[in-house]
């Protein structure tokens, strides 16, 4: 052993890490590449570069590519980000996800940033939102509210959800109002051809709708209130009519 390992053989298990990491991008077995990713564990292998692309995605039977860990997240609840990212809870079992954590760099789940950036590309693609993915998304940014995610999400949403017949559109927050006014908002149901009020999840199990208005006027959107004027120079004169 002593004269092999002076020459350069691997005679201890332990020390094959660099060589099967090396060729690990050779393999296209799920299982194979699931025993090497143990075997790394194990022996506490760590990449040079965790930019590169070390995960294994399959898509059909013994095949599939290799992705970069920036590109995946473990978990995804509530299925918001299945067209951005490789979910890996759906390949790999729970003993190797501290592994792609800890040691490749997966995000456990989905960012406040990630969620941003998914809003974004909600507003650009004219993507038509159903009120369950929604909510999440609200449920989410919610739970986590703070002045950072105040920060992040201002400057990412420029448009905000109102209903309209029955379906969750984008408008822009300029366009559209806090109802914190019931009167003025039946009045303006009443005479508006365009839904002008923000909409809300049902069922939000992080906050109040004082919060979520709390979070649109943080957004730029204006209350009814503040935003309507009223003139009361013109006073009727009252005395040629009955109550």
């Amino acid at each position: 052993r002593t004269e092999f390992r002076l020459i350069g053989v691997v005679v201890d298990i332990g020390y094959g890490c660099s060589l099967l990491a090396q060729d690990l991008k050779h393999f296209s077995r799920m299982d194979t590449i699931t025993r090497i990713y143990k075997y790394l564990s194990v022996f506490k292998w760590e990449p040079r570069d965790k930019r590169d692309s070390w995960i294994w995605i399959p898509n059909a039977r013994n095949k599939g590519q290799w992705v970069r860990p920036a590109d995946c997240t473990i978990h995804d609840r509530n299925g918001l980000f299945s067209t951005h990212f490789s979910v890996l809870d759906k390949y790999y079992e729970k003993d190797l996800f501290g592994f792609l954590s800890a040691v490749l760099g997966v995000r456990h789940c989905p960012r406040v940033l990630d969620h941003c950036n998914l809003w974004r590309s909600w507003e650009c693609t004219s993507f038509e939102l159903t009120p369950a993915s929604c909510s999440f998304f609200w449920e989410f940014i919610g739970n986590r509210w703070n002045a950072t995610t105040a920060k992040l999400l201002s400057g990412s949403v420029t448009r905000v959800p109102v209903l309209s017949a029955g379906k969750i559109i984008l408008r822009e927050v300029e366009d559209v109002f806090v109802p914190d006014d019931l009167l003025l908002k039946h009045l303006f149901d009443q005479f508006s051809s365009e839904p002008i009020f923000v909409w809300y999840p049902t069922g939000l199990s992080f906050t109040s709708r004082a919060q979520m208005d709390t979070i649109y006027m943080r957004l730029g959107v204006r209350a009814i209130s503040k935003a309507v004027t009223k003139d009361e120079t013109h006073v009727l004169n009252m005395n040629h009519f009955q109550v």
